[in-house]
């Protein structure tokens, strides 16, 4: 995943011009992967505009400097990191695995940190996400068990144990979003069903829809539901979207999807076939996105390509032709 410059017949040179996630030689997979390559872990923190993080299936997590185009620092972790989120002021990040733990680190050195959110579990980690006043995070897992966490140090929060929603999904948690006020949990699984749990009153299922319909969300990552009914092509079952992200400003949608595409929606787009403005730079499946802090770029990856992508976002006018926004290579 290295580009490297060498030079210099007095003085040879050895110069890094690029770095990146890599592939992983046959049999070297973790987690029980196998020789599976691919890179689907994105979180942009919430407070510097310029930094984000990234995890992949050669089992590093690395943070990258968007205005530089430039890896900081990168740590080997012990399986492939599937999801990845920051804390509400930026200070922690959680990273789940492929071997079912999910791990606390040091955004700036990466280093552990003791206290991990979840025990090790049977399925992989492919969620998970800090409520809004830090107290608690969601965990997500592949056998679609979902579970919340006291976390670490928040006030006002007695430490009581994992609030366990038994039996969340029939399959696989693709994302977790919190409200504003940190009260209520949205879940969504595979399958495309939407969730919602009162983690107030111990996980207990919201089974009213309108019961939520004012609920103000912090964040949407999901591919379903009355907001972003508009994301899915003609005749889709929702599983070619594999990812979704509303900027800060809640005006705007990015989503990934199996063509390649990184798409910008406006937001709420609850219109079958909502008009975007799409994005072609991935060789294959986009598999995330996530927005800067300041809404001025779109990070996207690619699932098998393992690239990272950087997207500046702009009004549409006659010096774009048109286009919402430029494909910037990192």
């Amino acid at each position: 995943g290295e580009l490297w410059q060498l030079g210099g017949a007095a003085r040879p040179q050895v110069r890094v011009l690029l770095q990146g996630h890599c592939a992983q030689a046959a049999g070297a997979g973790a987690g029980g992967h196998g020789a599976r390559s691919e890179l689907w872990a994105l979180a942009a923190h919430p407070q510097l505009a310029s930094t984000f993080v990234t995890a992949g299936d050669d089992c590093t997590v690395r943070v990258w400097d968007a205005e530089r185009r430039a890896m900081v620092c990168m740590r080997r972790v012990r399986s492939p990191g599937l999801c990845a989120d920051f804390s509400a002021d930026g200070g922690l990040l959680a990273v789940g695995c492929a071997d079912g733990t999910a791990l606390l680190l040091e955004p700036d050195s990466l280093t552990e940190l003791p206290g991990a959110p979840a025990a090790p579990h049977a399925g992989a980690v492919c969620a998970v996400r800090f409520s809004p006043d830090s107290a608690r995070i969601a965990v997500g897992y592949a056998d679609g068990l979902v579970e919340v966490h006291p976390a670490f140090g928040g006030e006002g929060v007695v430490s009581r144990g994992p609030v366990r929603l038994l039996g969340a999904h029939a399959s696989a948690v693709r994302s977790l979003d919190w409200s504003r006020d940190s009260e209520l949990l949205q879940s969504c699984c595979d399958g495309m069903v939407l969730a919602w749990w009162d983690v107030e009153n111990g996980g207990e299922r919201v089974l009213d829809a309108e019961q939520v319909s004012d609920v103000e969300w912090a964040t949407w990552t999901a591919p379903v539901g009355w907001p972003v009914v508009g994301i899915l092509p003609q005749l889709s079952d929702g599983t070619d979207v594999n990812a979704a992200a509303r900027s800060a400003s809640h005006e705007l949608l990015a989503t990934a999807d199996d063509f390649g595409k990184v798409n910008l929606f406006s937001y709420p787009c609850s219109l079958p076939g909502s008009a975007c403005r799409a994005g072609v730079g991935h060789a294959g499946y986009a598999s995330a996105v996530a927005w800067t802090a300041d809404d001025q770029r779109v990070i996207s990856l690619g699932g098998a390509d393992m690239t990272v992508m950087q997207w500046r976002v702009g009004r549409a006018g006659p010096g774009m032709r048109g286009r919402a926004f430029d494909n910037q290579r990192g």
